[in-house]
């Protein structure tokens, strides 16, 4: 799939290459065998386009509809999938597709999509490496030998860096359009970031974050469902172009997802902890509810708990206390999450574009440990295939995405589900291996608890309690630090244990068996706890049931370690789902849970004032036309910290599944499936600046870190892999800063 998103994108203006005069021309697949025809006598140009002030007569045709795909056009490996003069002309050098002529180019040739395509969003980063001549995207048009290369195109170009604006090889004429924009944007000879948006007849082109082009084709009958083309223009001196990071959707939201700076005279951009930040150019308007500052930024909602204490360097003081609430009520309750940096944005210009606000920050968990440059990883595992021995730990590097080599933090025996105490210094571990057996009765699980070394990460033993039944799964530690609290998979039970000062485990203050009829007894066996999760305001408490095919829902007394039944006592899934994990959105507004058994993900809308969920929606967690088999499983459900997208572990199908958000709503659109090196993802997690996902291969015996792309949410570039054994959990505590 694909990579690291940081990328910074080309200076960019939209060119149209086109077609020969002849409009009845099909778009035609090349064959690599095919020579190239002799050239045609030039045709006498059909005629000049439409110019800038008549585009309000060109026809507006509404985008196509079509099955949303996200497809990662390259590998960072080879060319599969492409068409070209692969070898001569272009070539992969590290994770980079490069163009390069020693000799004269007579003819522009390109890299060729093997697929056709008509409406998509195309992302990539390029750069201008060698000459001054223009590279640029071909689309919407056929391959046509005839102009003297197997490999050249007639159709629309977007063309860029040297030059910039749409561009047509229909023997119309080319339009240029805010070249002085583009080339204010552009960085020659450097890596810049581009947006491709084509709808209807309509094309956008974003460069760097700004839209410069907006076009429509005045002559639609000319648009062709076509390859897409990377040009190497036609050179009598040695060009190289690179290309990275290209990721299509298919038949897009009408949206431009790279754009910082938007229309009017408000400003939007979002981070990865979720904080939205406004600007208004006139600094005094109100948006959402929020609370309006010096300048007109506003804080428009901050999921992930805590609150904003300082904005520094170009800010003020903008919201401080434990219990403030933001637009559309959230709140924010214990921690404080700092932003460090918020500095003005830019005068507009002439068209009144406005910038992003450059803005770093602190994530809750980070609150008040200086400079977060790493984050400790601890890893559950399995000790039964010999390849483990207990905990380990490692240490991500935010700024490559790297893991270090594991460490045994802790020897235990199948210390399979942990979790980390508010305050750093404990973790817990649900041990399926250990615990007390009694004649004549199931084996009972143990809840374990650990010191950790804040020099070292490593685990103290502190002391083990009962599971009060087989089979403890999982586990989580209250928002306070007062209790935490079990699932029993193989008992279909829940329970609470009180924490002492000390970290370590009081006896159970709690006990609830289920109880119910179940769809198939034979895959289901009877009532079966997979997880438990509390709600953000720690009122309420969530079991998973896999075999009731219900979310069991308790009110939660945290300072007497109880859980008692709600009322509504559960929320149902479809029957023989096998509802599994489940996870809130950080608004507080929704929740999700993934499926074990139908391989879907349900969508609930949240009422934290009953704690009541209402179902709003199921989606497939497979690829589009997979189909369920028995042999098939889901696991883990995670919420990007920014709220804007959903991903799903598809366990024997070997993918992780990644949905976008809407945030009115809380329903599911797909973006895509990751599944390069992917086997068994029992576990994954994404780290708590919401730049990479670390996924647990129970079956590979590995780890993989993964770029999360900040616009479309897609899991991208592998970037580190590191051997654990039978990994089933990862969570991640912030190393502070060295002072």
């Amino acid at each position: 799939m694909r990579r690291s998103l940081l990328s910074v994108a080309v200076l960019s203006a939209l060119l149209w290459s086109g077609a020969t005069t002849s409009r009845a021309a099909d778009p035609a697949k090349p064959s690599a065998a095919a020579k190239p025809a002799a050239k045609q006598p030039a045709k006498k140009p059909a005629g000049p386009l439409p110019t800038d002030a008549a585009q309000k007569d060109a026809p507006q045709l509404p985008p196509k509809e079509g099955k949303r795909e996200t497809l990662y056009l390259f590998n960072g490996k080879d060319l599969n999938g492409w068409i070209g003069h692969k070898g001569k002309y272009w070539n992969v050098d590290g994770e980079t597709i490069v163009g390069k002529n020693t000799d004269e180019v007579p003819v522009s040739t390109y890299l060729l999509t093997e697929r056709k395509f008509s409406d998509f969003r195309l992302t990539f980063d390029f750069k201008l490496a060698e000459s001054e001549m223009h590279s640029g995207i071909a689309m919407w048009g056929r391959v046509a030998p005839e102009r003297g290369d197997e490999f050249t195109y007639a159709g629309h170009l977007v063309m860029f860096p040297s030059g910039y604006g749409f561009y047509d090889l229909y023997g119309r004429n080319a339009i240029h359009r805010n070249g002085d924009k583009a080339r204010a944007l552009n960085k020659q000879h450097d890596w810049n970031r581009i947006e491709i948006l084509a709808q209807g007849n309509r094309i956008r082109f974003v460069l760097n974050g700004t839209l410069v082009s907006d076009w429509r084709e005045p002559e639609p009958d000319r648009i062709k469902e076509a390859p897409i083309g990377l040009q190497l223009h036609s050179n009598k001196v040695p060009q190289e172009v690179r290309f990275k990071n290209l990721v299509l959707e298919t038949f897009p939201e009408d949206k431009l997802t790279t754009q910082t700076a938007l229309k009017g005279n408000i400003r939007e951009s979002y981070f990865g902890s979720g904080i939205a930040i406004t600007k208004t150019s006139d600094g005094a308007k109100f948006f959402s509810g929020g609370t309006t500052i010096n300048g007109g930024v506003t804080i428009t909602s901050i999921p992930g708990g805590g609150s904003i204490s300082k904005i520094s360097g170009g800010g003020t003081l903008v919201i401080e206390g434990t219990n403030t609430y933001t637009s559309g009520g959230i709140p924010i309750n214990g921690g404080t999450l700092v932003i460090t940096a918020a500095v003005a944005a830019p005068a507009a210009d002439d068209n009144d574009d406005g910038r992003a606000i450059p803005l770093e920050f602190t994530p809750a968990c980070c609150a008040g440990l200086g400079n977060v440059t790493k984050f400790r990883v601890y890893f559950g595992t399995y000790t039964k295939t010999g390849k483990s021995e207990g905990i380990y730990r490692a240490e991500l590097d935010l700024a490559t995405g790297k893991l270090s080599e594991p460490v045994l933090a802790a020897a235990v025996k199948s210390p399979s589900f942990l979790c980390v105490h508010p305050s750093r210094k404990f973790v817990y571990a649900v041990g399926e291996a250990g615990g007390t057996k009694t004649p004549g009765k199931p084996n009972v699980g143990a809840v374990l608890s650990f010191a950790v070394d804040e020099a070292t990460g490593d685990l103290k033993p502190l002391n083990e309690q009962s599971s009060g039944g087989n089979g403890p799964c999982h586990i989580t530690v209250d928002a306070q630090g007062k209790n935490v609290l079990i699932a029993n998979y193989g008992a279909g039970s829940c329970g609470v244990l009180p924490i002492k000062e000390d970290g370590s485990l009081a006896e159970m203050s709690c006990y609830v068996v289920h109880s119910g009829e179940v769809a198939d007894a034979k895959r289901q066996g009877g009532p079966r706890g997979h997880s438990i999760n509390l709600d953000p305001a720690n009122k309420f408490a969530f079991c998973a049931d896999l075999g009731l095919d219900k979310v069991m829902i308790y009110k939660y007394d945290a300072g007497n370690g109880q859980i008692t039944a709600n009322d509504p006592a559960f929320a149902a899934t479809a029957r023989r789902a096998g509802p599994r994990h489940f996870a809130f959105h950080p608004s507080g507004k929704f929740a999700y849970v993934i499926n074990e058994i139908d391989c879907t993900i349900t969508a609930f809308a949240y009422d934290a004032a009953k704690g009541e969920l209402t179902n709003l929606q199921t989606v497939p967690t497979l690829p589009p036309g997979v189909e369920v088999v028995p042999q098939f499983s889901t696991a883990e459900v995670q919420v990007h910290p920014n709220g804007k997208f959903v991903y799903g572990s598809n366990r024997t199908q070997d993918s992780i599944v990644a949905f976008s958000v809407d945030p009115s709503t809380g329903k599911l659109t797909l973006v895509g499936h990751q599944s390069e090196g992917i086997k068994t993802p029992r576990n994954f997690g994404i780290d708590p600046t919401g730049k990479y996902a670390v996924v647990c291969n129970q079956a590979g015996d590995d780890v993989l870190v993964f770029a999360i792309d900040p616009q479309s949410g897609a899991l991208t570039k592998q970037l580190s892999r590191i051997e654990v054994g039978a990994p089933v959990c990862v969570k991640f505590v912030p190393i502070p800063e060295k002072k």
